[in-house]
Formats: structure tokens, sequence, C-alpha cells
């Protein structure tokens, strides 16, 4: 069984808010690209006040979202969304940057290149010690191009999190 972390919970809530928005236009419809965030940006909201967090624009490092707990001053979730796939020289870079517990990323790679996507994440995570060497964690959410609307199980999710050990207690 998954253990229940603050990215787990994210995925959780992203899917349940994309799958109840109510889309201003039918289904088999593309998005301009303006529309489509603002949408996103709704979904993204609701996602993260089910965690009970608050948004903040003042990440020094210009994420597109930072969410904190009440009365915290360090951030608990950033969020890069971006509606095309060519992530790796900015948006990774900001996520990076963010002291922030949970770092998530949403784009948009033609489904086939879902799985090399996550993996070229994987590769560079671990090349900068980021897998291991903290307790951050890392949401990839990876939709299908052309904003359309899709239903939720079309979204390929992976969470990057340091290897986790259990130990008997009792």
């Amino acid at each position: 069984m998954r253990p229940r972390t603050l990215a787990t919970r994210f995925a959780t809530f992203f899917k349940r808010e994309y799958d109840a928005h109510r889309w201003p236009r039918a289904k088999s419809q593309n998005y301009t690209n303006r529309t489509w965030t603002e949408e996103m940006t709704k979904i993204i909201g609701k996602s993260s006040r089910r965690l009970g967090l608050v948004e903040r624009r003042d990440e020094l490092k210009r994420v597109d979202f930072t969410y904190h707990r009440r009365n915290d001053p360090v951030p608990t979730v950033v969020i890069e969304h971006d509606n095309g796939w060519n992530v790796f020289e900015e948006e990774i870079p900001k996520l990076l940057a963010s002291s922030a517990q949970l770092k998530v990323l949403i784009c948009y790679p033609p489904k086939r290149s879902h799985y090399p996507f996550g993996n070229r994440l994987f590769n560079l995570l671990n090349a900068v010690g980021r897998t291991t060497a903290t307790t951050e964690e890392f949401l990839l959410i990876m939709g299908l191009p052309n904003m359309l609307v899709h239903e939720s199980q079309d979204y390929t999710v992976y969470w990057y999190h340091p290897v986790y050990k259990v130990e008997r207690i009792r």
C-alpha cells in the first residue's frame, strides 16, 4: 500500500478536481492556451486548498504557483504548469531551486513520450542527488497534448521520493 504523503494526497485531489471540473465548452473542442491555463489554475487551486494550503505569490524563483501552510513562511508546494513539454531548461530548475516539500510539474508531452520523459526527469533528479539526499517529493503529472479535455485516467503521474525504509518498532 502506498504511503499517504503530501504528493500522493495532491495527486488524489488533482484527479478528483479534474474529473469534477465544469469545463466551459464541450469535451471534444480544443482550448486556447489562455483558456486552458485559466481552467487548470482553478483545478490546481482547488486541489491545493483541499490540502489546507493557501496561495501566495512571493516565491523568489517565480514559479507559477506557491502554496503555504497557514503562518508558515516556507512554501509547502510549488507548481509549474506548462502547456507544452519543453520544461528542462526553465521550469524544472525553478522547481528544484525551491525549498518546498513538494514540487509539482504539469505538462503535456505526446503519450508515447511519457515514459522516456519521466525517466529523463528521474535521471536528472538522481544526478543532482534529489532522490535520496532530501525528504522532498516531486510529482510529475503529464497530460495529453492539444489541450483537449480527457478523462483524468489519461494523465500519467510519476511520484519521485526518497527511498522509504521500514523498521519494526514494536
